[in-house]
């Protein structure tokens, strides 16, 4: 995975909050508020409730893991992480919590790592962008049999206006070949925001496509929220105080970065969902 840690004390105004996800913003709330609520939407999408297994791919310090407990009164909960220190803390913070394990493992691997089968719903909030691949990491859960699981994602994708004219593009070739401009752009984003290519160049419309292949699932679902995700965090990080000249650097650079993607347009934030089908039905 093309993913390096990060402090959350860098994003949290509460130095006791260890969410890192980039929230979903309504009015003035806080960023905590924000990143509670970016969760909370994708449980409600997968229709999470009392009787829900629920497998978090990608779970960061587990602050997710007790709110699917805490909002939906969820069963059993896997989360699953790449990173060392972050599983360390979602251990930490979830170890009161019989029902709560947390794994260590990359995404790619799923498969091997639990037995999805045994879960009701599969979710990942803002993560799967990181994957490398996002869409290995899909087929290896549509790999899955004997499933009735319900996915939930929060995802960064290529916008439906850049998506418009780079149709079936697969590399950064492809879209050289028919704009310059949005190649140069997309590698860029790529690079500095730790982005595998190959996640940025498929929109809403391809991750329909791929969910429509196969027949792997009739009821794909997408909501674009960018404008609840990108600006407002941009605007949370230019306005945050931080403790030193480091933290304020990484903190106001990252904050413009956003800002210029933003006004660029060249990607959207999703949340989208579907059903894993169960063998040999469609």
């Amino acid at each position: 995975m093309a993913y390096s840690e990060i402090d959350p004390r860098i994003f949290n105004q509460n130095p006791d909050s260890t969410w890192i996800n980039l929230g979903l913003w309504t009015g003035n709330c806080s960023y905590e508020k924000a990143c509670e609520r970016l969760a909370e939407s994708v449980g409600e999408m997968v229709q999470m409730k009392a009787s829900s297994s629920v497998l978090d791919v990608g779970c960061g310090n587990g602050d997710s893991l007790l709110l699917w407990k805490r909002m939906f009164q969820a069963g059993h909960i896997c989360g699953v992480n790449i990173s060392p220190t972050e599983v360390a803390a979602a251990r930490s913070l979830t170890s009161h919590d019989e029902d709560i394990v947390v794994c260590k493992g990359d995404a790619r691997s799923i498969s091997s790592l639990v037995d999805i089968s045994s879960f009701s719903h599969v979710v990942c909030v803002d993560c799967a962008y990181h994957f490398d691949t996002r869409k290995e990491f899909l087929e290896k859960l549509f790999e899955t049999k004997k499933t009735r699981a319900r996915l939930g994602v929060a995802d960064l994708v290529l916008s439906c206006k850049w998506e418009q004219g780079l149709e079936n593009s697969r590399s950064l070739w492809d879209i050289f070949l028919r704009s310059p401009y949005r190649a140069v752009i997309l590698k860029a984003l790529s690079v500095c925001a730790g982005i595998p290519f190959a996640n940025l160049v498929y929109g809403p419309a391809g991750l329909e496509k791929f969910f429509d292949c196969e027949k792997r699932s009739s009821d794909f679902e997408c909501r674009v929220v960018t404008d609840r995700v990108l600006l407002p965090f941009s605007s949370h990080l230019l306005a945050k105080e931080c403790g030193s000249w480091a933290a304020l650097f990484q903190v106001r650079a990252t904050g413009l970065f956003l800002r210029i993607v933003a006004w660029l347009g060249c990607v959207d934030f999703v949340l989208y969902s579907c059903s894993i089908k169960e063998e040999g039905k469609g």
